[in-house]
């Protein structure tokens, strides 16, 4: 008995920092039932089935061929040729998605990664480190309001990381 509360001890005191789980979307907000959404992505903390309305978030990180630099929002590969990252797709299909959120006024703080699907869907910073995982899910679909200003996306990719969900929010004056 000793040895093994010595050991399970021992086991979490080498274990990392904790993990925590956030859900990325892909998102369209704004619908007047004659436009289109605005299409995009967000960032969820991980729940058991697709997210309640009561949370539904009502802004997107813009989609974009390059977000490196000064630039922020979300750079998605897809794997099938001539489709593009949306909610009509599949996360498994999804073979890079680099993720540049802009800092909010007076906070310097951005969160950049890159996921890599080939990588194991390691998330890697801008100096390499590995930030932790995310996992394609099958899709799931969420959808709240009317027709006019509503919120809905599909669940793309389940992330295990020390990053939590609200490291993602929205930024000033987007």
């Amino acid at each position: 008995m000793r040895s093994t509360t010595t050991t399970s001890l021992s086991l979490l005191l080498l274990a990392p920092t904790a993990l925590c789980d956030f859900t990325i979307y892909a998102a369209g907000v704004g619908g007047t039932g004659i436009t289109d959404n605005l299409n995009g992505w967000q960032v969820y903390p991980k729940t058991a089935g697709v997210i309640k309305c009561d949370i539904a978030l009502e802004w997107i990180w813009r989609q974009g061929p390059d977000v490196s630099g000064g630039q922020y929002g979300v750079r998605c590969k897809y794997s099938e040729k001539g489709k593009t990252c949306s909610r009509a797709g599949a996360g498994d299909k999804i073979e890079v998605l680099e993720f540049n959120t802009k800092p909010r006024a007076g906070d310097t703080t951005r969160t950049h990664f890159t996921y890599y699907a080939d990588r194991g869907g390691a998330m890697i910073d801008l100096n390499g480190k590995n930030l932790g995982t995310c996992r394609p899910v099958p899709n799931e679909h969420f959808y709240c309001g009317g027709s006019i200003g509503r919120t809905e996306g599909t669940k793309m990719l389940d992330c295990t990381s020390a990053l939590v969900a609200n490291d993602f929010r929205k930024p000033n004056n987007s």
